[in-house]
């Protein structure tokens, strides 16, 4: 594999990934397209982007290897849980101020209602 100093990570550390990492290449071409997953060259698994992570809005405790957050809320399920519902009232907050500019979501996004805690399912 060629590598290049484009093809680098940050997982919110600002420090840069290894670009002799195989799946370096793939998550970048997955970036620059805005993608929230891509296929791991080496394994077959399809991993989140540091877009997903981004959306999530918190760091999920699982480690994850893009995340822009630090991972800091891996094994602290306080922290986690208090993330959580930080991310939640951020998004609710968010939806009425486009509510009342007159912004409405689509239909398919507000069926899938982010009123709770369990926002998203990882």
């Amino acid at each position: 594999m060629t590598t290049t100093s484009a093809n680098t990570n940050t997982n919110g550390s600002g420090s840069a990934a290894s670009v002799s990492e195989p799946w370096a290449e793939a998550h970048a071409k997955a970036l620059a397209a805005d993608l929230e997953t891509y296929k791991d060259p080496a394994t077959g698994y399809s991993v989140f982007t540091e877009v997903s992570h981004r959306k999530r809005g918190y760091c999920c405790g699982n480690k994850c290897r893009h995340c822009p957050y630090d991972n800091r809320n891996v094994g602290k399920p306080e922290q986690l849980a208090a993330d959580k519902r930080a991310a939640a009232a951020a998004k609710r907050e968010e939806r009425r101020k486009l509510e009342a500019a007159g912004i409405k979501r689509p239909a398919a996004t507000a069926a899938a209602s982010d009123d709770s805690d369990e926002d998203m399912t990882w």
